[in-house]
């Protein structure tokens, strides 16, 4: 499933020409899988307050896109 998620983010991201963003997907009552928006505003909060791990994983995402958006 990561495999086809992520083709159909790399995509949808590759014809906006987006480097950063959060990729909502959907999967259908037929087992499609369908992007539902793409947000230029990501928010990792939520997923980064469950645990330490978390917020390191989000802190690192974060740190790796700003540092290849400078590039």
């Amino acid at each position: 499933i990561l495999q086809k998620l992520s083709g159909i983010v790399l995509d949808a991201v590759k014809v906006l020409n987006i480097n950063f963003a959060c990729v909502d997907i959907i999967e259908t009552d037929k087992h499609d899988y369908k992007i539902l928006e793409i947000n230029g505003s990501v928010t990792m909060g939520k997923f980064a307050s469950f645990s330490s791990e978390n917020y390191n994983l989000a802190k690192n995402i974060y740190k790796e896109a700003i540092l290849e958006n400078l590039k």
